[in-house]
Parts: structure tokens; sequence; C-alpha cells
């Protein structure tokens, strides 16, 4: 397991977030998955989140869907 994954799932452990808030995904449209304005084609493992990280864990994307921002890392 990279040391990057490994730090975002030790975030989410540590931080808490309710299952509802994160989730992960593999090769989606973020449009038609995820219902953001913007429409980008995950190709590989994703996991997206609705709480953002400390800084030192980059999200590969920032999306909206009107309401939320949503963050995603790559997994692969």
């Amino acid at each position: 397991m990279k040391i990057t994954i490994f730090n975002l799932l030790n975030a989410i452990n540590c931080s808490g977030i309710e299952m509802h808030s994160w989730g992960v995904a593999a090769d989606v449209n973020t449009r038609q998955y995820l219902g953001s304005t913007e429409s980008i084609d995950l190709i590989g493992k994703y996991l997206y989140s609705y709480v953002e990280f400390p800084h030192e864990i980059a999200p590969e994307y920032k999306v909206s869907n009107g309401a939320d921002t949503i963050y995603i890392y790559a997994l692969d």
C-alpha cells in the first residue's frame, strides 16, 4: 500500500467522519456517479469525500454538485 493511501485512510479513521460522507468508486464519470456539474471520467480506483482532509493530502480533483464540494483522491 502506498503511504499516501495509508495517510488518506488514516485521516478518515482519525476524523471520525460518517460513512455517508465518503465512498469509493472505480471507472465512473463524476457527473453520472456523483451528480457533479463537471464531467470527469475517473479511470481506476478513487475515494471521494464531502469532507476536506489535511492539506498534506491533496485531492486529485475537486468537483461540485451545486451544494457541496466533493474531494476526489486517486487510489491507484
